[in-house]
């Protein structure tokens, strides 16, 4: 949530309407309607001063300003646009720059608790490393030509195959030239290589091979898939991001590492949406805050079914001081603190921070895929979260109140009863022994508390309008209501006819009450409808509502 002043908490108690301030942005993603050629988009963005580019997601565009800003109140304005939201930065959520992985068999190094690890070795005795499994990680890309990640699998893009790879050339019409090996969404070309190494950190922490390194991967078999979404400077945008998310999906990955965050944005929300059979696995955040009452914590914060968020865990098995947590957000925990991980240039770092323990639970997901080839998402995500060790520390903190079990989550999959954890843990390579007491006994997790989400607008908050209006001498009145548990705030505004500048109104109605917005607009005297544009959190979507005179 914004932090609110004490006019707010007054406009909340009373419903007021208030002059709204425009949305202006060097770099705005749009979302056109069905069927709207390209070459409308491209002659519309022409028409703004802008230069435009085609996303993964359906019927989306990014609109980059040649010089100065774009008004989404203009844009809005064209009948064949669904929705804009202004492009905002996301970044990664790591927090630092290893003598052991800790977190994949912890014996109380550290002086950390025995056995407050994800048991994966123990999950590797079902003789599942990942192989086969497409991983999609989003970040600021790959290192590819380490020596320690020699052997790792590599996506490699048969549409793009042999002389296709350097022909600058689309061939396979993803909107990517030349993916070889994956996107480039910040310089806008086919070579995701990292320049960062937050991205090559993750990779090594999800799929490192097992041998070329001191540092090995959950999925050690799995395949990687590369969207580069983040930096030299480990920053992105929210088209960057959802632009990835769209590639990842559409390519075939089965689960998809999101170690970034940012921004509330109907674009990554949409992209989530549209691949119902990728599992998106997204960190947390590093601010030590509550996700329950934030909108700057997203993909994590999303509540869609093929999302799960992650916060951190300490060797002691106690929350990280800087994760970001959530009773109904955030839904498990993982090792986050004191993880090996390859650096940019092939040495082994020591990191904290969510970013590092996103990519356990996706390694582990890859590990569930590689089991049962045929399981859903659906199935998958119950089972990782049925499979968590609860403790204390985590209880009220996060949806299941546990920290991921691998070798608990591959049981519940596979509808095996965990056996007691042995007393000694020698690991030999992948399918090494593991140590310990008996781990806790999979339960189903409670239920996560859902955030209200309207289907009418696709804003993050369940705000209706009226289906018809009241429109007296110029005079619109809309009637405004908040469902839900959470308070609504944006703005209204006019979009058909000659409105006058100040028609727009921002609102803040408290949960479950209604307020009435008056907009000025000048329409034909025979006009049936309106269109109004309802703003939230910077994404305006467009509304057509009946005239009642």
């Amino acid at each position: 949530m914004l932090r609110r002043s004490l006019l707010l908490a007054c406009l909340l108690a009373f419903g007021a309407a208030v002059p709204a301030r425009a949305q202006t942005a060097s770099q705005l993603i749009v979302g056109y309607k069905a069927g709207t050629p390209a070459s409308a988009v491209r002659a519309a963005a022409a028409s703004y001063g802008a230069s435009v580019r085609r996303m993964g997601l359906p019927n989306a565009y990014v609109l980059t300003a040649t010089s100065g800003t774009l008004d989404t109140n203009l844009v809005i304005q064209d009948a064949r646009v669904s929705w804009v939201e202004p492009a905002r930065r996301t970044w990664g959520s790591a927090v630092t720059p290893f003598q052991d992985q800790w977190g994949l068999n912890n014996v109380g190094q550290f002086n950390g608790t025995k056995e407050a690890d994800i048991d994966v070795v123990r999950a590797w005795s079902f003789g599942s490393y990942g192989a086969g499994v497409p991983v999609g990680i989003i970040d600021s890309g790959t290192n590819f030509v380490l020596p320690q990640l020699a052997g790792m699998s590599v996506f490699a893009n048969p549409g793009e195959a042999g002389a296709k790879a350097t022909n600058r050339i689309d061939d396979d019409g993803n909107g990517c030239v030349d993916d070889v090996r994956g996107c480039d969404f910040v310089d806008g070309d086919g070579d995701p290589t990292d320049a960062n190494g937050h991205g090559t950190t993750t990779a090594s922490v999800t799929l490192g091979p097992y041998g070329p390194s001191n540092v090995v991967g959950i999925a050690p078999q799995a395949t990687l898939m590369t969207g580069r979404a983040l930096d030299s400077e480990g920053y992105g945008t929210t088209a960057t991001a959802a632009s990835a998310i769209a590639y990842l999906g559409a390519i075939g990955a089965r689960v998809v590492n999101i170690s970034l965050v940012g921004p509330d944005s109907l674009a990554m929300r949409n992209a989530v949406a549209a691949y119902p059979n990728t599992l998106f696995i997204a960190a947390a955040g590093n601010d030590g805050a509550d996700n329950d009452v934030s909108d700057s914590s997203y993909p994590c914060e999303d509540p869609a079914p093929n999302v799960i968020c992650v916060g951190a865990s300490t060797p002691l098995d106690s929350l990280s001081s800087f994760s970001n947590f959530g009773a109904a957000s955030v839904d498990l925990v993982a090792p986050g603190q004191l993880i090996a991980g390859l650096r940019l240039n092939g040495t082994t770092g020591s990191y904290r921070g969510t970013s590092f323990a996103a990519p356990m639970v996706t390694g582990t997901a890859a590990l569930l895929f590689a089991a049962r080839p045929g399981a859903t998402v659906a199935q998958v995500r119950a089972a990782l979260l049925a499979g968590v060790e609860r403790k204390p520390a985590f209880a009220g903190k996060v949806v299941t109140g546990g920290r991921l079990n691998a070798y608990n989550a591959l049981a519940a999959l596979l509808g095996v009863s965990p056996a007691p954890r042995p007393s000694t843990l020698k690991p030999t390579g992948p399918a090494g022994g593991s140590s310990g007491t008996t781990p806790t006994t999979p339960t189903a997790p409670p239920t996560p508390a859902t955030t209200p989400w309207t289907t009418a607008s696709g804003l993050p908050h369940t705000i209706d309008v009226n289906a018809k209006a009241t429109l007296k001498k110029n005079k619109l009145k809309l009637t405004l209501k908040c469902k839900g548990q959470q308070s609504c705030e944006g703005s209204v505004a006019a979009i058909t006819g000659k409105a006058k500048a100040s028609n727009a109104v921002s609102y803040a109605i408290a949960a479950n009450k209604s307020t009435s917005a008056t907009l000025t607009v000048k329409l034909a005297k025979k006009a049936k409808t309106v269109a109004v544009a309802i703003t939230e959190d910077g994404m305006t979507v467009r509304h057509t509502v009946k005239l009642k005179r």
